[in-house]
């Protein structure tokens, strides 16, 4: 599988806001930089923490997009 992957690090609490600026990496990145037979670019945030809740309720997988503590 080919694809490109946008990696975002941040201090702190996972926020929604988060959401829109990986959406925008993910549009540029497709727009941009995807390259004939890749896949859709996908886009993973890491926090120090993540509310399941919250980002379950904002259904960012259905963007291709996956939250992770470290």
């Amino acid at each position: 599988m080919r694809r490109l992957i946008a990696v975002e690090l941040k201090v702190g609490k996972f926020k929604a806001a988060y959401e829109g600026q990986m959406k925008l990496y993910l549009k540029w990145l497709d727009r941009y930089e995807r390259q004939p037979g890749e896949e859709a670019p996908i886009g993973l945030i890491l926090c120090t923490e993540a509310s399941r809740e919250r980002i379950e309720l904002l259904e960012m997988h259905k963007d291709g997009i996956a939250v992770a503590e470290y």
